[in-house]
């Protein structure tokens, strides 16, 4: 089970400075982009851009593992119906970006203008860093998903860092049918956006805003040239236009490449100086991408200093309940290629 308030100190620091603007630019976050048309497979992109190195590594749960959220009074508490992979930020077990055993997949990118409203604790309170993790373990389709939100009075939990402010987010999720929903709170309530056509999330401003604001540019609708920086509207947009242009793959081999061209396109280019990309002297890139094959539940991973992209097959784990939570330490292993689920150990080995 994990732990109640073992929050570390370093995720405290990445969610809240990550995703506040008080102590960086709201432009400095992450995309992600679904593919729904490729192949024969549906495959869904997620750029990390960050400051420094996570110390990302990669978990694989089983099924009926144990999940307590960090909320004093009133906390959801569950057990894992689905096995998933996840990867982590900070060595904190739960997801920023992951899939689970159905291929429904779920990404927490920052969003300033997220409004979860004061704590109600006759809510029962899921605690922010757990909320995709909540996702991964209990659904397998986004319909499934966005009828739970629906219908269950629940209330996401943020927190408030003493040296950056609230932490803010919202929430995409896919599934292997090519369904797509964001979600986004307002005045305290769910906001969702669910539809197969939602295919790109960056960060602020809100949803509605982002749709609107991307049919003013050449192919997408208007006149304008597509826009070369990298704040999250920009990003937006390029990753919008060419994900509309693309033609369509042949193989899973060039749908996934395709995918990754688009993602790298939107990226934040490894250590650029510009103001837009600076702030307190700090300079953002993507320090990661994922590719998550929903059809076929194989999850990749490329890493931005490192040479190779490897890959997870989430069916090579024993997902039964009881099993181990498996575990890739990333950061020795750096030369890591092809197919990798073999060199996963259990956690705590």
């Amino acid at each position: 089970m994990i732990s109640r308030f073992s929050r570390t100190q370093s995720l405290a620091v990445f969610l809240a400075a990550f995703l506040t603007p008080a102590l960086f630019s709201p432009s400095q976050a992450c995309t992600r982009v679904l593919f729904a048309n490729a192949a024969g497979t549906v495959l869904v992109g997620d750029n990390m851009d960050w400051f420094e190195d996570m110390h990302t590594d990669l978990m694989v749960f089983p099924r009926d593992h144990a999940r307590a959220s960090r909320v004093r009074v009133n906390p959801m508490n569950w057990r894992s119906q689905y096995g998933s992979i996840i990867a982590t930020v900070y060595g904190e077990p739960s997801a920023s970006n992951g899939m689970n055993e159905h291929g429904f997949a779920a990404h927490l990118q920052g969003l300033n203008g997220a409004e979860f409203g004061d704590r109600d604790e006759q809510r029962p309170g899921l605690s922010i860093d757990l909320w995709a993790q909540f996702y991964l373990d209990n659904f397998q389709t986004v319909d499934e998903a966005v009828r739970y939100t629906q219908s269950h009075d629940f209330q996401v939990v943020t927190f408030v860092d003493p040296r950056a402010g609230k932490v803010q987010m919202h929430l995409a999720m896919e599934d292997a049918s090519g369904d797509s929903a964001i979600i986004e709170y307002v005045k305290g309530q769910p906001v969702i956006y669910h539809d197969k056509s939602y295919t790109v999330m960056t960060n602020d401003p809100s949803y509605d805003k982002q749709l609107e604001n991307v049919k003013q540019y050449a192919g997408l609708g208007g006149d304008k040239p597509l826009p070369g920086a990298t704040f999250p509207p920009d990003r937006f947009v390029r990753a919008s236009f060419y994900l509309a242009q693309m033609s369509k793959p042949k193989t899973n081999q060039e749908a996934i490449f395709k995918l990754l061209s688009i993602m790298q396109n939107a990226g934040q280019p490894y250590g650029t100086n510009s103001p837009e990309r600076t702030q307190n002297g700090i300079i953002f890139e993507s320090i990661w991408r994922a590719i998550s094959d929903l059809t076929n539940r194989v999850f990749y991973f490329n890493s931005t200093v490192r040479f190779n992209t490897f890959w997870v097959n989430l069916d090579a784990f024993n997902l039964e309940a009881g099993a181990p939570v498996m575990k890739l330490d990333l950061e020795n292993k750096m030369e890591l290629t092809g197919e990798v689920s073999a060199e996963f150990k259990p956690l705590g080995n």
